[in-house]
C-alpha cells in the first residue's frame, strides 16, 4: 500500500497517466516560469521521489509492473498527442511527460544511473526548448511557407486509415483527459456539495455555531477528562468540517457566506483532531492566529468590495481586480494564509495537527485529508470568481480573442 501511494504521488507530480492534463494547462503562465518550474523542476519531482523510495517498493513486483505500465502508456500517448498539438508549449509539455514515462520504466528496471542521466538531460532540454520556442516558431512559420511538403510520411502512417484517423482525433482532443477528470472526479464533488445546500438554513447554522462553541469550551478553554472519552465526537466534527467546505466550494450566491463557512471549517477541523489529543494551548493559539487573522483580512476585503459594488456573487467571474487591486491583494494573502501557505502560522499549525493523527484513526484521517484538499479549491475559487476574469462592467477594455 505504501508503494502504491508513492506511485500515485509520483504520477500526479510528474503528470503521468491518468493525471497528465494539468501540465499543458500550467504552461499558460509566463514562458520563463514554465521553463524553470514545469520544464525542469516540478515535473521531475515524481522521478526523484521514486528514486528516493526505491527500497520501499523494490521488493513488490506489483508496484514495479504498475510503474512500467504507467510509464509506457504515458510515453506512447504523450508522444502521439505532442505530434498534433498546435502550440509549442503544449508540444513540449507532452514530449516532456512522455520522456518522464520512459524514465519511470528505467527506474522500475533498476537502471538508476541511466534514469538520473535521462532526468538531467530532459530537464535541460525542455528548459532550453521553452526559452527558445518563440524563435523556433518564427522559423517554422517561414519553413511552412517556403518548404512545406504535404506528402511527407508521418510517424504512424503505416497504420490502417480508420485506426490512423481515430488516433489522430484522440490525440487532437488529448484523449479527453480533461473531460474524464471533470466527469468522474470533479462533478461528483460538486453534486455532493449541492446536495448539502439545504444545510445553509439559519437553523442549521445555529446548530453549527453551538457545536463549535461547545467544542472550544470543553476542549480548549476548560478541557476535562470526560470530554475525551467519547471518541466518536472527533468523527462528527471531522464530518461537519467536510460538509462546510463542500458547501463553500459549491456556493454560487454569497461570497461572504462561503468565506464564513471556510473559517468555520477550519475550527471544526482543529476540534476533530484536538478531541483525540491534548495539545499545548500555545500550539492551538499559534494555529488560530493565522486562521483568525486571515479570516478577518478576507472578510474586510469582501465587505469593502461588496459595499462599493453592491453585490458579489459566485455564479460568474466579476473581475474586480481591475478597480480594487488593493482589496484583491489583501484577499489573496488572506486566502493563501488560511489554506496553509508556507511560512504562515497556519502552515505550521497544520503541520502540528496532522502529525498527531494516529494510523488507527482511519476515518478521521480520510475526512481531514479530503477537507484539506477541497479547502484549497474552495478558497481559491472565491478569489478567482470575485477578482479575476473579465470585469462585470462592460466599459473596461478587453483583448480580442485573436490577440
Amino acid at each position: 500500500m505504501v508503494g502504491l501511494l508513492f506511485l500515485v504521488a509520483a504520477s500526479v507530480k510528474s503528470a503521468q497517466l491518468p493525471f497528465s492534463a494539468w501540465l499543458p494547462r500550467a504552461m499558460e503562465g509566463p514562458t520563463v516560469s514554465s521553463a524553470l518550474f514545469y520544464g525542469s523542476l516540478s515535473v521531475h519531482i515524481g522521478v526523484y521521489l521514486l528514486l528516493r523510495v526505491y527500497p520501499v517498493w523494490e521488493p513488490v513486483m506489483l508496484v514495479k509492473v504498475l510503474v512500467i505500465i504507467i510509464g509506457l502508456s504515458t510515453a506512447i500517448v504523450g508522444s502521439m498527442i505532442s505530434q498534433v498539438q498546435a502550440t509549442a508549449k503544449t508540444q513540449i509539455a507532452y514530449s516532456s511527460l512522455a520522456q518522464i514515462g520512459l524514465i519511470f520504466v528505467e527506474i522500475a528496471l533498476g537502471w538508476h544511473y541511466l534514469a538520473l542521466l535521462h532526468f538531467a538531460a530532459n530537464a535541460f532540454l525542455r528548459t532550453y526548448q521553452l526559452l527558445v520556442s518563440p524563435s523556433v516558431m518564427s522559423y517554422l512559420i517561414h519553413e511552412q511557407f517556403y518548404s512545406y511538403n504535404p506528402n511527407k510520411a508521418q510517424l504512424f502512417s503505416f497504420l490502417p486509415k480508420k485506426l490512423y484517423y481515430s488516433l489522430y482525433m484522440l490525440s487532437v482532443k488529448e484523449y479527453n483527459l480533461d473531460t474524464l477528470w471533470y466527469q468522474y472526479m470533479w462533478l461528483p464533488f460538486k453534486k455532493a456539495g449541492r446536495s448539502l445546500h439545504p444545510l445553509r438554513s439559519t437553523f442549521a447554522e445555529i446548530i453549527f455555531i453551538v457545536l463549535m462553541v461547545l467544542g472550544v469550551v470543553f476542549y480548549l478553554l476548560y478541557p476535562t477528562d470526560a470530554a475525551y472519552q467519547y471518541t466518536f465526537i472527533a468523527a462528527i466534527y471531522g464530518a461537519i468540517s467536510l460538509i462546510l467546505v463542500l458547501i463553500a466550494a459549491t456556493e454560487r450566491f454569497s461570497a461572504i457566506r462561503a468565506w464564513i463557512y471556510v473559517a468555520m471549517n477550519q475550527v471544526f477541523f482543529m476540534l476533530s483532531i484536538v478531541q483525540q489529543h491534548r495539545f499545548h494551548f500555545t500550539d492551538i493559539v499559534f494555529y488560530l492566529s493565522g486562521t483568525v487573522g486571515a479570516f478577518a483580512g478576507g472578510l474586510l476585503a469582501l465587505n469593502w468590495v461588496k459595499t462599493k459594488e453592491n453585490t458579489i456573487r459566485l455564479n460568474e467571474f466579476n473581475g474586480h481586480i481591475y478597480e480594487h487591486p488593493n482589496y484583491a491583494l489583501l484577499f489573496l494573502v488572506s486566502a493563501l494564509t488560511i489554506v496553509g501557505f508556507p511560512i504562515s502560522p497556519t502552515f505550521l499549525g497544520f503541520d502540528i495537527l496532522f502529525s498527531e493523527i494516529e494510523f488507527s484513526h482511519r476515518l478521521l484521517l480520510v475526512l481531514n485529508c479530503l477537507t484539506f484538499v477541497i479547502l484549497k479549491i474552495a478558497v481559491l475559487r472565491i478569489y478567482a470568481r470575485v477578482f479575476l476574469g473579465q470585469h462585470v462592467k462592460t466599459y473596461h477594455e478587453v483583448a480580442f480573442r485573436s490577440s
